[in-house]
């Protein structure tokens, strides 16, 4: 395991691993998902000051240097909190979809005739086996009247 010193904190260190730690007290600190989006992050201080960083923004840059104009770190298994520096690479926003795509990471949008069915299925208390056999995500079913339009499709 590799340990460098993060750039814009020099009191931390960031290992290919994807820990974090105090450089004077050699602790590893402590990570936790952001409740939003789930990569992980941690609390970094500088100057007296408190920030929370996401871990593989700090792994990237420590480990792959700076991040070019227009890009954006993938997880190149697709898991947002492997945060080892092999697993992460600088990739356009583009390849970042089509990869979340090829992975199944990205669900699927509905078309309204869909959208239609489900909220049938759901205001006359249809069996949930049922909606599954029509349906493949427990997510996609979660919340049926959340609905945003895109285009002519419908993400639930």
């Amino acid at each position: 395991m590799t340990f460098k010193t993060i750039p814009g904190f020099p009191d931390y260190e960031a290992s290919d691993r994807g820990m974090i730690r105090n450089k004077h007290t050699g602790r590893i600190r402590k990570l936790y998902p952001n409740r939003h989006h789930g990569y992980l992050q941690c609390a970094l201080s500088r100057n007296g000051k408190s920030y929370n960083k996401e871990v593989h923004v700090i792994i990237a840059r420590t480990f792959l240097g700076p991040r070019p104009k227009g890009k954006e770190i993938n997880h190149i298994d697709g898991i947002k909190t492997h945060n080892q520096a092999s697993n992460l690479k600088y990739t356009s926003r583009s390849e970042n979809m089509k990869h979340a795509h090829r992975l199944g990471l990205m669900s699927r949008r509905l078309r309204p005739q869909e959208v239609w069915v489900i909220k049938k299925l759901i205001t006359e208390k249809c069996h949930s086996g049922i909606l599954h056999k029509y349906f493949r995500s427990v997510l996609i079913l979660s919340n049926p009247l959340n609905e945003t339009k895109l285009g002519n499709m419908y993400v639930i």
